[in-house]
């Protein structure tokens, strides 16, 4: 939410129509245009991506500009950093194969998220570890093989459970061929 009003000695309280917006989105070394200026209004509000940028080095700067009626400016800016979590990804099997954001890991897997961020976890199925398949039985948070989760508030691990997968015997013993038969 974005609040402001302006004055100046000579003017007295400018009118909203002295007041320009505009918000950037900062990723690393490099910016994005997240709200284009925006003038003539002194409050406002402005809705931060939940999907996208999974980076954690991140943040919003909002900018304001207030021009007087000589057409002087001033402009002020303040950074909107995000909250951030630990999250760990880890299975019941050493090494498993798994995704995050459809991108191959290998558990156990961390990394640092921004919070309310919305994330895929993925576990590849069936794998095989000292020579025995494994398939996907569940997550510890209850989700699918592959669902999403938000980036909670507080470090969090996520386990990926795998089970033997069920032996299948073909028996081919006490059968006869049946002759005449249409298989």
């Amino acid at each position: 939410t974005l609040a402001r009003t302006g004055s100046h000695l000579e003017d007295d309280s400018l009118p909203p129509t002295a007041i320009t917006w505009r918000v950037d989105f900062h990723h690393d070394d490099h910016t994005h245009p997240h709200v284009a200026p925006i003038s003539g209004i002194t409050t406002g509000t402005f809705r931060i991506a939940d999907r996208g940028e999974t980076s954690a080095n991140v943040f919003y700067r909002v900018i304001l500009t207030v021009r007087d009626s000589t057409g002087l400016t001033h402009t002020s800016s303040v950074d909107v950093v995000p909250l951030t979590s630990v999250v760990r990804i880890e299975s019941n099997l050493p090494n498993a194969q798994l995704t995050l954001d459809g991108t191959p890991i290998t558990a156990p897997f961390s990394f640092t998220g921004v919070e309310g961020v919305i994330r895929a976890l993925g576990a590849v199925s069936p794998q095989t570890s000292s020579n025995t398949t494994y398939d996907f039985a569940s997550w510890s948070d209850g989700g699918a093989q592959t669902h999403e989760i938000v980036t909670p508030t507080a470090d969090t691990t996520f386990t990926a459970l795998f089970q033997p997968a069920a032996a299948t015997q073909l028996f081919a013993d006490n059968f006869e061929t049946a002759r005449g038969w249409a298989l």
